[in-house]
């Protein structure tokens, strides 16, 4: 299981409660696919760097929750359908990456470790 952060752009022509809404359905189906510790961040209105889709504004989400790699490509496809949400950015949190980095470098010292020199005089 991996910890993932999935960070939501909503059009800006939406109501704030349509958008808590849309943030319900999007728990409810992280959840029916079994990740778990999903929590939700809701930011708010906020204005853009610059225009995307003739947007100047946008409703900031995110996401961050445990799941299994194939659970990603569910939700990118959900994603890409969905007209609420015009950018979106799922990236695997730090820490995992960090903690992935620990367990092969482990890995990799203890295959050193295990390798003994034969002398062949």
């Amino acid at each position: 299981m991996r910890t993932y952060e999935l960070m939501l752009m909503f059009s800006p022509e939406y109501t704030e409660a349509e958008v808590k809404k849309y943030i319900k359905k999007l728990e409810d189906l992280l959840i029916k696919n079994k990740a778990s510790k999903v929590k939700a961040d809701f930011w708010g209105k906020r204005k853009l760097a610059y225009k995307i889709k003739q947007f100047t504004e946008a409703y900031y989400v995110v996401f961050t929750f445990v799941g299994e790699p194939s659970l990603t490509h569910t939700l990118k496809e959900l994603l890409k359908l969905e007209e609420e949400v015009f950018r979106y950015l799922l990236t695997l949190k730090e820490q995992t990456l960090q903690d992935n980095f620990k367990l092969d470098s482990s890995k990799k010292e203890n295959s050193k470790k295990s390798v003994k020199k034969v002398s062949t005089k």
